[in-house]
């Protein structure tokens, strides 16, 4: 909820009318919550899609950057390890509209969306739109089932940056255990802080790739630092037996 702070003397000009502190702030709140309507989300129908959407709840205590909470139900009969949310935003009175995505990679096999279960998730609250928002449209772009299988436009090409998330992990990991091997734990933990896993050729026609690529490599190098952390070597030489996601076989976080 939002708090209002004015000044006795300013209020009482503004309105040309004595009246309470406490009817005068009474009053304004009426007014604002009277002009500030919370904005309506809609979903797409899609035909064949394997995720149904429902809305769920909006916070627009601040209007020009709501939070919306929806929730997403696998209707197939295959679990989802990876999937993409679109949202179209109509704001200034549906004068304007604005475009994005939320994209999530679910790693291991533990945590996939199995068939006829749901999952929460949230959008919005980053970006400040230049008048207040009126409707949010949600739909389904791409999904990645635990069979590799893929449905969807893909309009925001989330499956090349998986590919590109899985090659980087994978070439971590490898670089890593190899300097495990040769000079223990302080050898890994010096690699560790530095940017020198370069992407191969293979990545380099495709941003979405590159940019995946990078991202591959800082999962395994956050994961190490947090094993390390947690219970030193021991735990370095777990992490760096495990499969790098889902799509390898990793079963647990």
């Amino acid at each position: 909820m939002m708090k209002y702070a004015m000044k006795k003397p300013h209020i009482l000009t503004i309105l040309g009318v004595v009246f309470s502190v406490g009817t005068v702030c009474l009053l304004l709140l009426t007014a604002i919550a009277a002009t500030q309507q919370t904005p309506k989300i809609t979903i797409h129908g899609q035909q064949g899609t394997p995720i149904v959407i429902s809305a769920q709840y909006v916070d627009a205590s601040t209007p020009t950057k709501p939070i919306f909470i929806y929730v997403l139900a696998n209707v197939s009969t295959k679990p989802i390890r990876a999937y993409t949310i679109k949202h179209e935003v109509s704001y200034g009175d549906a004068q304007y509209k604005s475009h994005g995505a939320n994209s999530v990679q679910l790693p291991s096999i533990s945590q996939a969306l199995l068939p006829n279960r749901s999952r929460q998730e949230e959008g919005g609250g980053e970006t400040r739109y230049s008048q207040p928002v009126n409707e949010i449209a949600l739909s389904v772009d791409f999904v990645e089932f635990a069979d590799g299988t893929t449905w969807g436009e893909d309009e925001y090409k989330f499956a090349e940056k998986l590919a590109g998330v899985r090659a980087g992990g994978k070439a971590a990991l490898k670089k890593f255990r190899e300097k495990l091997n040769k000079g223990g734990l302080d050898a890994l933990v010096e690699v560790l802080t530095q940017d020198d896993i370069t992407a191969p050729d293979i990545l380099n026609g495709s941003q979405e790739r590159k940019d995946g690529f990078e991202t591959g490599v800082s999962v395994i190098r956050h994961r190490l630092k947090q094993a390390k952390d947690k219970g030193g070597l021991e735990a370095v030489t777990r992490e760096l037996a495990k499969p790098f996601d889902a799509s390898e076989g990793r079963e647990q976080r």
